[in-house]
């Protein structure tokens, strides 16, 4: 707004407004304008029989001797294409697929369009003024097209034979127009065309910077460069009114979802998997967007299970009571934790416990011991959990599970502990497509894959493991986790465990951020006919950057945020410094604490640059204090 406020007051005075057009008041949906060429040879062999090959390289050598055999006077498309080898038919078709090409990748500049709508409605005379081949009836479609209108007059390089890179351009405009150089101002994005020559011709001008970037967390030049970050560098303006969160998810949860959805559409082809399953409720999200993209929506199912609502038939499908650790993230649980995972009142056998003198604040005991506590609590639970009827195989049933001849199961992964839970409950093979991939030791072995990473080594991965929980509390919806299911008239229903006292309203805004950016970005690959697909490395790109290396800003709004994983609590608790001061210890105890481990240490020490690599030198044991 600042920026807009004073670009307004350094034209307010003046009666005459110029505006350059591309990368000023247009901006293309590509890396560099000659990508616009590749694009045209797509589009030309998707619809014709006679396929062409290299008309990038043709298309830039045809401008290059147009404009060397035209001196300093501008050329027009049809002199470039007078220089392209190709017979007559083909180049007026190429000719005219380049211009509905340069239609479909051209979109407003959005901080821009404000200044030029209060122009208008100042009554100010707006001119636009371009160094440019195309064909004024193009032009002006394009300027039409993108919400440029009311202009007084249009002055092409191409219609009119000079340019403004001569200035010549300029010297022209103010005789036609009969006015004082003082009249006008100019406003562009080249220093030597916008800037230089009108300064030499006496007219005042205003720089548009061409590579403004509007991303937060993208500034590495090659991934800014690519085609999905260009697209957002030139759609977030849009958003700028919405919340900072709403604009953080549109940059970097959208392109993640989007890219995962992507991949998951190709994945169920390779493994020729015939129905589709989310797992609730990190793939709430998911869901969603996936059923905006792509048609096979009677395929897809969002299955409401979870560890904990799918524990107790795993472990009696196991007969084992120490297959409830294959479900749990600790190593040491007390008998009363896993009374508690399993859903069992101590009450109910606590005589029992008694009798043998077991109580539930000892620690479980390993199946391998071979323990006489170990057999008895096995023998006990085991009856006691098998006399209940938890209607998990009945829900599991109706959602078609039961009946599908190879379900994929979908979900954030890491582990496939879910997967691993349904196959051993089913009976059934399943095809697990995960976000990140790396089975569990011990686990039977299972079919899987994963989009960001996929191995069966867990320490090659395990720095990448810091973005789970932020990633997870994003993904999160506005209900508490499924913890089993009960009858009704209208079939099985989940039950939810009270959902998480967290701010919701930021969780919600990071969400609707990302699904306006596959909104925006679906409509424009079918106007393209362009296929999605994003690589892992570079859809992440933005949320690595906001859970390994997030602000001070950043992490002090995103820790607060509640995270369950058995128990609830903060993302990264900080407390005072002054509490550490004679607390020292506690900083490596709220450490371990910390979900979110890089948040934490851009919290506590504001001054680091990158906590991501000392969460990973403490991960790979490289601090030995730590150990």
């Amino acid at each position: 707004m600042n920026d807009y406020i004073n670009k307004w007051n350094k034209i307010a005075e003046y009666k005459y407004i110029s505006f350059d057009i591309f990368d000023t008041l247009i901006k293309r949906n590509v890396r560099y304008p000659a990508e616009i060429f590749e694009r045209v040879e797509e589009n030309y062999n998707r619809k014709n029989h006679d396929r062409i090959k290299d008309f990038k390289k043709h298309r830039m050598d045809a401008e290059k001797a147009a404009r060397e055999g035209n001196g300093d006077k501008e050329i027009s498309l049809n002199q470039i294409y007078d220089y392209i080898d190709y017979d007559e038919v083909i180049r007026e078709k190429l000719k005219k697929c380049e211009i509905e090409t340069e239609f479909k990748y051209c979109q407003p500049n959005y901080p821009i369009v404000g200044l030029y709508e209060k122009c208008i409605a100042e009554g100010k005379k707006v001119i636009i003024t371009s160094d440019m081949y195309l064909p004024v009836e193009a032009m002006e479609t394009i300027l039409g097209d993108n919400g440029y209108k009311d202009y007084h007059k249009l002055y092409l390089s191409s219609d009119i034979g000079l340019t403004k890179v001569s200035g010549k351009l300029f010297e022209y405009i103010i005789k036609d127009l009969r006015i004082s150089k003082r009249d006008i101002i100019h406003i562009g994005d080249s220093k030597k065309s916008d800037i230089i020559q009108t300064a030499l011709k006496g007219i005042r001008s205003i720089y548009i910077r061409r590579d403004a970037n509007n991303l937060v967390f993208i500034r590495d030049k090659k991934v800014n460069s690519s085609d999905i970050y260009v697209f957002i560098n030139n759609h977030i303006p849009l958003y700028n009114h919405k919340s900072e969160a709403y604009r953080w998810g549109y940059e970097a949860l959208g392109p993640l979802i989007l890219g995962f959805c992507s991949w998951i559409h190709k994945s169920t082809e390779k493994y020729k998997v015939d129905e589709l399953y989310f797992l609730a409720r990190d793939m709430n999200l998911i869901v969603k967007a996936y059923r905006k993209l792509y048609r096979d929506k009677d395929k897809v199912h969002y299955l409401e299970v979870s560890r904990k609502s799918l524990r107790v038939r795993y472990v009696l499908k196991n007969k084992c009571l120490n297959s409830v650790f294959d479900t749990l993230n600790r190593k040491r649980y007390t008998i009363g934790d896993v009374f508690n995972e399993l859903r069992i009142d101590y009450r109910e056998i606590n005589e029992k416990l008694r009798d043998y003198n077991i109580s539930i604040f000892d620690f479980m005991p390993k199946a391998e011991e071979k323990s006489k506590v170990y057999h008895i609590l096995n023998e006990l639970v085991l009856k006691l959990i098998g006399s209940r009827d938890d209607n998990t195989l009945e829900y599991l049933k109706q959602e078609g599970l039961l009946e599908s001849n190879l379900p994929a199961i979908i979900d954030i992964g890491w582990h496939g502990s879910i997967q691993n839970m349904l196959e051993k409950i089913t009976e059934k093979k399943m095809v697990g497509l995960y976000f990140g991939d790396s089975q569990k030791e011990g686990f039977q072995k299972m079919s899987s894959d994963g989009y960001w990473f996929s191995t069966e080594d867990e320490k090659s991965i395990l720095n990448k493991l810091a973005i789970v929980p932020i990633l997870e509390v994003m993904l999160f919806p506005p209900m508490g986790t499924t913890i089993g299911y009960r009858k009704t008239e209208n079939g099985i229903i989940p039950i939810y465990k009270e959902k998480e006292k967290t701010d919701f309203q930021i969780i919600s805004n990071f969400q609707d951020g990302a699904m306006q950016f596959i909104d925006d970005y679906f409509k424009f690959c079918k106007d393209h006919m362009k296929e999605i697909f994003i690589e892992a490395e570079e859809a992440t790109a933005a949320y690595v950057q906001l859970a390994f290396k997030p602000t001070l800003h950043q992490a002090n709004i995103l820790s607060e945020l509640m995270y369950e994983d058995g128990k609830t609590s903060k993302l990264a608790y900080v407390n005072q410094r002054l509490y550490y001061l004679f607390h020292p210890f506690s900083i490596f105890l709220d450490y371990k604490k910390a979900k979110w481990k890089e948040g934490y240490l851009k919290k506590l020490f504001p001054f680091l640059i990158n906590p991501y690599w000392i969460d990973v030198m403490i991960k790979n044991r490289k601090l030995k204090f730590l150990k």
